[in-house]
């Protein structure tokens, strides 16, 4: 069990490292890493206390997710659509999103990402590279990907499932053809389109 000194309360709180940290290992089984090294979740915790600065990781691929960066102010105005579009359908699940300070990312079902690597603005990972997680500072989880009252992992959905609400979000030209840094995302290997 990679249980992080006992049972965590649920829904994990991001104020609370050990329930977060517990949810990665136990419920959505992620291997973790702190500042690159694969750790078990206890350990990260024991990182933590003595150095809050840890970056804490996953990769993608151990995950079983697609990653998909959008700039901050695009990445917000897509969460917005989501909110409002789950508003109106009972039973639809929340994307799952982090935020950092100047992106946002949303985890998609593995394998389907590479689809929207046509789309300009963004930056979309196929598996590939590791995923910073909450509690590493300038990280949070806007939707969580693990279901709110039961322990259980959040459904994912596919990449192309995404596509109108992304096309609605990014700007129809880029000033910049650049992809947007991700520091959410590093160390991505070749992978990314």
């Amino acid at each position: 069990m990679n249980s992080t000194r006992g049972a965590s309360p649920w829904p994990p709180r991001s104020s609370v490292p050990a329930s977060l940290l517990s949810a990665y290992a136990d419920v959505l089984g992620w291997p973790l890493l702190a500042d690159g090294v694969p750790v078990p979740a206890d350990g990260v915790l024991e990182l933590l206390e003595g150095a809050p600065d840890t970056v804490v990781a996953t990769r993608c691929r151990d995950a079983g997710v697609d990653v998909i960066a959008l700039p901050l102010r695009a990445g917000l105005k897509t969460l917005l659509r989501l909110d409002k579009d789950a508003a109106f359908q009972p039973g639809a699940a929340p994307v799952p999103a982090l935020r950092g300070t100047d992106n946002v990312t949303l985890l998609v079902r593995a394998g389907t990402a590479a689809a929207l690597a046509g789309l300009r603005g963004i930056l979309v990972t196929t598996g590939a590279g590791p995923l910073r997680l909450p509690p590493t500072r300038g990280v949070a989880w806007d939707s969580p990907p693990w279901h709110p009252f039961l322990r259980r992992p959040a459904a994912l959905p596919s990449a192309e499932d995404l596509r109108p609400i992304l096309d609605s979000a990014l700007p129809a030209r880029q000033q910049h053809p650049h992809r947007p840094a991700s520091p959410l995302l590093s160390g991505l290997s070749e992978e990314r389109s």
